[in-house]
């Protein structure tokens, strides 16, 4: 290194025996990887890479690395100005230099820091004279490191005393590295030395102490491993007390910090960036004991982060999902729909790069089935537990009423949404009564569950609607309340023969009003013949009817018999006759011939046969009476041909008669022996026949007049 060299190549040692490191640069070679191979543990803090000057690759990258493959630098190859600043100091003793791809490289310079001793103000106890040139204190910082005294360039003393030599460095450095140049010739007086350093508060530090004083050394390399934690402002070397007590530098390089554009001192007293406060960072480490929180590695460089966790429960959620996550970065967990969580809701990126805790896991939500005891209510479906979002459904006991929500829904917190409905006994209000004919039966102000009261109307009047209603779920008798309407009745349908004796146009009667029934002419009336308008309101149920008049055949004594009639013939119609006649030696008394009428009977005023006293009897009789005698049954015997005619010609016109006439008297109608229908004065005496009604317009076989 020529004059002025103000940086040291760390590079440049015996260590490292590639082209590369040779300090020629005029050689050169392509690779695509170098080890550059320090002489012990120094500081470094900037690397320069010389290319051939045609070469011009923007795009290519380079990435370095420590001995502990810290990753240093990791960009684009600086081909412009082939130096690359680290990011802070790093302490090794190797790098390892990867390029992207092979690049033909002159040089490689590892640079330790800047020597701040150069041109600096020095002191030593005495200075040598030879041949009338001093080897004054400042020869050891004049940049010249030939070793050559010969050429004046290096420091001497007089000896006799114990040397010293000094330099102050005008400012407190955080030094890296000192260098001493040895002489060419009598390099054993260097042997024993002590080299101290001066804080800026006067402290006085011993650096190093040279315990070996046989060794023949052209120079003394003190790597960062000797250098002080501190800053320090003045350096000084006490040379060996015994002997010739001679000290002789040809050069001192006191590699420091480069110093910030401020001026300040880069190294920030060897404690990285994002170093715990009050930490103490050492020259050996030259790095960071503590660490802020967040940040990790010996520079504290390198960010806190945290994988995201692997996750096997298919339904637990990660937010926000990421590859990774900064220190104390908070991730949240969830379940997916249905499931809940069990664990931790969420956890913290700690400054360990571990999340904190135990990641939760998802279950899937159930809900118990409510507890009923003594609430009257039932649950449909009925079981231990309910899945998420399954409803359920209440409903209460038979005789109470729900107050309250039907359903609830299985939440998401394993509970059911809402609270539990009530039942209450279920009671029914008296009903109120418009209808001032209308009772309730039992009355009271209300009614339990199925409690049926009975509805009835006033005499008179008829209920229309349900005549009971039992107390329901809705509570109210009042919907559907019966009324009652006044009873009517419609004019009954009557058959043909069968007719009603009032009024034919009318068509209603009132409650209790009453219809009188008569058969036609040849019918009689079958059932009541009067009937009532009641309470249902009509009166076809058990209507009489009207059935053929019929007689049964009249019984006869021995001697009374019918004549031209079937012996067997037991019915005889309306209108139908029978004749009778007696057996010989009997002559009749009463009706001969006898015709079934309206009564339906021929029982009534049936002839009698008597027997025949004498012949003589109607002899005298018809001798005493005389010419009025003759006159007598001539008479009769008219009287009978015309009344023959005359029941003929009404047999003829019987059925013109009206069938709403009244019922004939059962009297008329008959024939009698001769006699037709007379007053009484007129008929003479009978003997034998007491006169009746039914005697009448019969046909009489014997007269005995008086």
């Amino acid at each position: 290194m020529g004059p002025a060299c103000q940086y040291v190549n760390l590079a440049l040692n015996s260590l490292n025996s590639d082209y590369v490191f040779d300090g020629n640069m005029s050689t050169d070679r392509p690779i695509s990887a170098a080890t550059v191979r320090l002489n012990g543990h120094f500081v470094i803090e900037a690397i320069r890479i010389h290319t051939r000057i045609y070469y011009k690759r923007p795009s290519s990258t380079v990435i370095i690395k420590d001995n502990k493959t810290s990753v240093l630098f990791d960009g684009r190859f600086p081909s412009t100005m082939p130096t690359i600043y680290l990011k802070r100091p790093v302490l090794t003793n190797q790098l390892n230099i990867n390029f992207s791809s092979q690049i033909n490289i002159k040089e490689i310079e590892v640079f330790g820091g800047k020597n701040v001793a150069l041109w600096k103000p020095t002191y030593q106890t005495s200075t040598y004279n030879q041949n009338g040139i001093n080897m004054t204190s400042d020869k050891a910082v004049d940049g010249y490191a030939e070793g050559n005294l010969s050429a004046n360039s290096c420091t001497h003393t007089s000896g006799g005393e114990a040397p010293r030599w000094t330099v102050n460095l005008q400012k407190a450095y955080s030094i890296i590295a000192i260098k001493i140049k040895n002489r060419d010739t009598n390099r054993n007086r260097i042997n024993g030395f002590l080299l101290y350093g001066t804080m800026d508060n006067g402290t006085y530090i011993l650096i190093y102490n040279d315990v070996n004083p046989a060794q023949e050394r052209s120079e003394i390399f003190l790597d960062s491993s000797f250098m002080p934690d501190v800053p320090i402002s003045v350096v000084s070397i006490i040379g060996n007390t015994n002997g010739e007590k001679i000290l002789t530098l040809c050069e001192v390089f006191i590699y420091a910090c480069i110093p910030k554009a401020d001026g300040s001192d880069k190294c920030d007293s060897f404690c990285p960036k994002n170093c715990m406060s009050g930490s103490v960072c050492s020259k050996q480490l030259l790095g960071c004991p503590v660490c802020e929180n967040g940040w990790t590695h010996s520079y504290c460089d390198k960010k806190i982060t945290c994988q995201r966790p692997k996750v096997y429960d298919t339904h637990l959620s990660v937010n926000p999902w990421t590859d990774s996550y900064s220190y104390n970065e908070v991730i949240t967990f969830s379940c997916s729909k249905g499931y809940q969580l069990k664990g931790a809701t969420s956890t913290t990126c700690g400054n360990n790069g571990y999340l904190q805790g135990r990641l939760p896991n998802c279950t899937a939500i159930t809900c118990q089935k409510p507890r009923l005891a003594g609430t009257h209510l039932s649950v449909n479906p009925m079981k231990n537990s309910y899945a998420y979002m399954e409803v359920i459904t209440y409903s209460c006991y038979e005789g109470y009423q729900l107050s309250g929500s039907t359903s609830e829904t299985c939440g998401n917190n394993g509970h059911f949404q809402g609270r539990l409905p009530n039942c209450t006994a279920i009671t029914c209000q008296k009903p109120r009564l418009s209808d001032t004919h209308l009772s309730v039966t039992p009355l009271k102000n209300s009614y339990a569950y199925k409690e049926v009261i009975t509805f009835s109307c006033s005499e008179g009047y008829q209920l229309i609607g349900s005549s009971s209603k039992p107390c329901r779920n809705d509570r109210d008798f009042q919907r559907g309340l019966p009324n009652c309407t006044v009873i009517t009745c419609q004019r009954p349908e009557l058959s043909r023969e069968l007719h009603i004796a009032s009024n034919p146009f009318k068509q209603t009667f009132y409650y209790n009003e009453s219809v009188t029934f008569y058969c036609s002419v040849g019918f009689s009336l079958q059932g009541p013949s009067v009937k009532y308008c009641r309470h249902k309101g009509e009166f076809q149920n058990d209507l009489p009817s009207c059935s053929n008049v019929t007689c049964q055949r009249p019984s006869l004594s021995n001697a009374l018999q019918l004549s031209g009639t079937d012996p067997l013939q037991q019915t005889f119609s309306y209108n139908e006759s029978v004749k009778f006649y007696c057996s010989d030696g009997f002559h009749l008394q009463g009706p001969l011939i006898k015709y079934c009428r309206q009564s339906g009977d021929f029982k009534y005023n049936i002839p009698i046969c008597t027997a025949k006293s004498s012949q003589t009897s109607f002899t005298v009789g018809f001798v005493s009476g005389g010419v009025a005698g003759v006159i007598a049954i001539t008479s009769a015997a008219v009287v009978f041909i015309i009344l023959r005619r005359r029941v003929r010609r009404k047999k003829e016109n019987g059925k013109k008669i009206d069938e709403g006439r009244s019922q004939e008297s059962d009297n008329k109608d008959h024939k009698y022996d001769g006699i037709d229908d007379q007053p009484s004065e007129m008929e003479g005496n009978y003997t034998g026949i007491s006169e009746s009604d039914d005697d009448k317009n019969h046909q009489y076989m014997e007269l005995n007049a008086v």
